[in-house]
């Protein structure tokens, strides 16, 4: 059996006996698992799996929930899973649960999985995680179970999750509760991608925009197989259009609430800040082979959403260092470029490349021409 031990912070112990590291023996009812292939040949076979997913008797996980007042620990033990669709087209199933304590793990991002289960449809995990958590925080804690198949050639393949409300007044009185629950098919909602606290000032006199990137939470998980992320920051200013900053934080590898604490400074002349700045915050994860994707978006200035706009019109009004948190924006799309502004078609060209190719060589010539640039701002003013 591995035990998983969250401590305060989120740090782990993992222990596991030389016994739970023998393969689970073949199942012969895989030849007559429901097969789902997930070997998709363009988006739409892609769309018809996961709507097949939604409709489809996943199968049902049983596990338990007790509480150790003792040692202010909440044990879930993950017991078995039955009936588990077959996802690869290879009639081969190997699965593995990944538990979650919302919002428990987004704090501390203690985030677990069990071991994994070779070839059955009703495998077998008898693995417990435990979490260290005061009996007065349960209530209202979200326990999600999801059940993934291994995918050598891709991110791996949600099969189904559980979602349940954690019973504090049950649980805290040391009684084990036991479940037995219908997987359901849930995609991830793409529109909630993260958090971030942003702090802007605005130094009129010296015609200066400061703009410190304090840290991000819950980010979207980009790294399937490690379920987690390695985030950094883009920060840039365009003026009428113009990309005359373009910078980055350093990568925080392998988190979901990073902490960057790095502040930038650009020249804006005049009045232009109300009139011609939009400022744009680009969260990008970096994968493997140094690839980027992007986790979300946030605009300051021109077409800015309401959160973003209060906090512009605040430091436009006076001199003060305002920080506020602001939820990310998805990446912008092929649809909402084209409706929109030269900024955006430029942000939606880098989206869709790296850092260090397309609009990184645009970036580049406009970096180089940025002092002469603000210079004709200037004299427009």
């Amino acid at each position: 059996m591995k035990n998983f031990t969250y401590l305060d912070g989120g740090s782990l112990l993992c222990n596991q006996d030389k016994t739970s590291r023998k393969k689970l023996q073949g199942d012969d009812s895989l030849a007559a698992a429901p097969k789902i292939s997930c070997n998709y040949d363009n988006e739409a076979d892609e769309e018809k799996t996961i709507s097949f997913l939604e409709h489809k008797e996943l199968g049902s996980l049983q596990f338990t929930l007790k509480y150790d007042l003792r040692r202010s620990q909440l044990n879930v033990n993950i017991l078995r899973g039955e009936d588990f669709p077959l996802i690869s087209s290879s009639n081969v199933s190997f699965t593995y649960v990944v538990v979650e304590l919302q919002p428990f793990s987004q704090k501390y991002e203690a985030k677990a999985q069990t071991r994994y289960a070779r070839n059955s449809i009703s495998p077998v995990f008898n693995d417990t995680i435990h979490y260290q958590i005061p009996v007065q925080e349960l209530q209202g804690q979200t326990l999600l179970l999801s059940v993934y198949d291994i995918n050598h050639l891709s991110a791996h393949d949600l099969i189904g999750s559980v979602k349940i409300n954690v019973d504090g007044n049950f649980l805290a009185s040391g009684a084990e509760r036991i479940y037995k629950e219908n997987l359901k098919f849930e995609d991830d909602n793409p529109k909630l991608v993260g958090e971030i606290l942003v702090g802007l000032r605005w130094k009129k006199d010296k015609e200066t925009l400061d703009v410190t990137i304090q840290e991000a939470s819950s980010l979207r998980i980009m790294d399937q197989d490690r379920h987690t992320s390695s985030p950094y920051v883009k920060i840039q200013v365009f003026i009428n259009s113009f990309l005359v900053l373009k910078k980055r934080t350093k990568v925080e590898k392998k988190t979901l609430s990073p902490k960057f604490r790095k502040t930038f400074s650009v020249h804006v002349p005049g009045d232009s800040l109300t009139r011609n700045t939009q400022l744009v915050l680009t969260v990008k994860h970096v994968a493997k082979f140094r690839r980027k994707h992007v986790i979300g978006q946030l605009y300051f200035g021109l077409d800015a959403k309401a959160s973003t706009s209060e906090q512009w019109e605040i430091i436009r009004k006076g001199s003060e260092y305002v920080e506020m948190w602001h939820e990310l924006d998805a990446p912008l799309d092929n649809s909402t470029w084209q409706s929109r502004s030269k900024v955006n078609y430029l942000l939606f060209e880098d989206n869709n490349s790296d850092d260090n190719h397309s609009l990184a060589e645009l970036s580049d010539r406009s970096d180089t021409r940025s002092d002469s640039a603000l210079l004709r701002y200037s004299r427009s003013f």
